[in-house]
Order: structure tokens, then sequence, then C-alpha cells
């Protein structure tokens, strides 16, 4: 059965999400505050009637919400429009599709723990270390708060952005130059690529009850690891790959260490195993 859905945040994720439903005969909406395209709702998720006023004329079925900021140091310096955006915003499209009996799917981050134990299960607790992800967690609750039909997913992906704004394209365009990058070996995640997380969420989208997941990939690995990967795939000299650690930056915000998300629940519930990072990157190389 057709399904109309609206994602909210047509950005890196959002396009693809996007993409992704359209493929399979759904409707689908989205919107943007900045370099909206003719197809997109020009939305502020911070002033609820702008939400409602869209959603009024459309009545989606499920509404996805992609929309935060993520620089982590600009958001330290100003906390107040990150509670406002990936907070408060959330808050409002939590409330706008209880009001319009949509299910909401919201996507959250692997930042809301603090990095000490690393390979995080759904129900380990959490201990937000920065501005960007006490926004998160309190975007998660709020989710709770306001709605009673929804999908939280903790996640943290990697892959080919038409704005190159993202760390895979920012690694191959510096290899790619013979430029020297620095990895750092003591921080650790578990990216999943952003097309087969895409997937993923349409494929939850099915299921009717309310979830709590990881989206990640099966290994964790580090940001020295990543680059590597990146060397072997596009045949680029590792020896431009320097290994550096996160304390020797002056950043503003702090950053946890291991951030990896265990996938056991998610792979349990869809009943299969996941792609693993390299296989998916090289799924996707032709579009770099």
């Amino acid at each position: 059965m057709k399904r109309k859905i609206f994602v909210f945040g047509r950005g890196f994720l959002g396009n693809y999400v996007v993409n992704e439903f359209k493929k399979y005969g759904d409707d689908v909406y989205s919107s943007r505050l900045m370099n909206c395209s003719k197809d997109d709702f020009k939305i502020d998720i911070r002033d609820k009637n702008s939400i409602f006023d869209v959603l009024e004329k459309i009545k989606p079925d499920i509404i996805i919400n992609c929309v935060a900021i993520t620089d982590l140091d600009f958001l330290e310096d100003n906390p107040e429009i990150g509670f406002e955006i990936n907070s408060e915003g959330s808050k409002n499209i939590a409330f706008a599709s209880k009001k319009y009996g949509a299910k909401l799917i919201h996507i959250s981050t692997d930042s809301i723990f603090d990095g000490k134990k690393g390979m995080y299960e759904e129900n380990d607790s959490v201990n937000p270390i920065n501005v960007y992800a006490k926004t998160k967690l309190l975007a998660e609750k709020y989710v709770m708060q306001e709605t009673t039909n929804y999908l939280i997913l903790r996640t943290n992906f990697i892959g080919y952005d038409s704005e190159h704004k993202n760390l895979l394209n920012w690694m191959i365009s510096k290899l790619s130059k013979q430029k020297t990058i620095i990895g750092f070996n003591d921080v650790f995640f578990t990216p999943i690529e952003v097309s087969y997380l895409s997937s993923l969420i349409y494929k939850l989208s099915l299921i009717e009850e309310n979830l709590f997941l990881n989206l990640s990939s099966d290994k964790k690995i580090s940001k020295y690891d990543l680059a590597i990967m990146i060397c072997d795939l596009f045949s680029f000299d590792k020896k431009l790959v320097k290994k550096g650690s996160s304390t020797d930056i002056s950043f503003k915000a702090n950053r946890p260490k291991d951030t990896s998300l265990s996938n056991q629940q998610a792979k349990k519930l869809l009943n299969k195993n996941f792609l693993s990072l390299n296989d998916s990157l090289k799924k996707i190389k032709s579009k770099f």
C-alpha cells in the first residue's frame, strides 16, 4: 500500500531517505530551512505553525526527522541554537506526529554515550559530554514524551555526500591530491554507509511496534583504520595517513573516545546480517 512519508531535513541523510522510500512507490515529501529546491517545503522546525501548516495538507503516515546541527565546536559556543533546533525542534515534530496520527522515525546519535565503554547496547547508560550530545539526548526524551508511536535510531553514518561535507568526502579529496591526513587511532566508532542505512530505515518503517535501536556496522574501527580502508579501496598511498591522537587537537567540545554501537538487536529484529562497511563502500566507489 502506498504511504505518505514526510522527511524533515533533506540534507545528507535525508536525501538518501527520500530516494529510498520513493524507490518503493511511497509518496515522499521533504523540507529544508535553507537551499530549498522546488520539491522541498521551507519549514523552520522551531516554529510549530510552520510544521502544522504543511502537515495539515499532507497528513503523512510516517514522519522521519533527519534535522540536526552537528557542528560540535559551533554548538559549544552557541548552545542555545542547538537546544532550539535539535531539542525543541524535535519536540515540535514529535507533537505534530501525534497530532496528525503519524509514526515518527527519529534519527539520533551514538554521541550520547561518554565513550568509556564502547559497543554500547540500547539499554546502556547514557552520559553526554558535549552540548551536541546533550541536545540530542533531550530530543530523544521529548520524542518519548510527546508521541506514543515512534522509532528512535541511534547511529553514525558516512558515505558519498553530494555537497562534499562528509568525513568520507574529505578523506578521499585529500588523499586523491596526495595530501597528508591525520587519522586518530584513539577514537573508535561503528559507522554505517548512508545508502545502506537508508535501506534499513525503510525496512524498519514496515514494523508497527515502538522501537529503540542501534543501527551500525558490525565491527568498531578507529578513524585511522577508516583512512587505511579508504586507501586500500581507492589505491591511495597509505603513507599519506599519519597516526595521531584526538588529544593533540584543541577542540572546544569534548569528544568521546569510543562510541561504537552493538547492532545485535536490530539484526535479530530484521533477521539478517548487515552488509559490512567495506562492502558497502565498494558499492558506492563509483560515485567519487
